[in-house]
């Protein structure tokens, strides 16, 4: 959730992407049923291109990353920042496999000097409770994505708020510009074109 202090900064979600080790996670908590993105858009569709910026697990660049804005291990290992620590809430539903990665993720961040707790919910409580109403600070939750890999309901702003799907409340101008454009487009190779940007 952006909104969140802590996660406002970029540093932050930075060093959660280098402190992820989503091979690791894929193997063994997902039972190796997925791939890792580094886009919204999802690796085998028409509309994915690679080139991307990657984070390639690295806890000692996240610790470094982490050092440099700032956020310095308190006594119980916590990092902390300007009266802020650095714990957060990750909700998830009551999907096992789900809950297994949410719990993978929390040992692996507390390893950097991020906690999280882990707290687990019906799936329907998770979304009607704590994502539309943007009452949370993380969340691992899954999507039925449809046919068209259109990603405007989860990234677009006009999304952040009521019953939109943009729960991370991503807004971004330039952002919004190219996903209205890609929508507006019927020409596959102008909308992938698009959604690299």
């Amino acid at each position: 959730n952006l909104s969140d202090p802590v996660f406002k900064e970029r540093e932050v979600r930075q060093a959660l992407a280098y402190a992820t080790d989503r091979q690791k996670v894929i193997r063994n908590e997902a039972e190796g049923q997925g791939l890792p993105a580094d886009t919204p858009i999802l690796p085998g569709t028409w509309a994915y291109q690679d080139g991307a910026k990657k984070y390639d697990y690295s806890p000692d660049r996240a610790k470094s990353i982490l050092d440099g804005a700032g956020w310095k291990p308190g006594q119980d290992g916590v990092r902390e920042k300007g009266g802020i620590k650095l714990r957060f809430a990750l909700f998830t539903d009551l999907s096992p496999r789900r809950v297994k990665i949410a719990e993978e993720l929390s040992r692996e961040w507390d390893k950097v000097g991020i906690k999280a707790d882990v707290a687990s919910s019906g799936a329907s409580g998770l979304v009607q409770n704590f994502l539309l109403p943007r009452r949370y600070q993380a969340a691992l939750l899954g999507l039925v994505l449809g046919p068209d890999p259109d990603p405007y309901p989860t990234w677009h702003s006009s999304q952040k708020e009521g019953s939109g799907y943009n729960f991370s409340g991503l807004s971004d101008p330039k952002i919004d510009d190219l996903l209205a454009r890609a929508r507006r487009s019927h020409d596959e190779a102008e909308r992938a074109r698009l959604y690299g940007e």
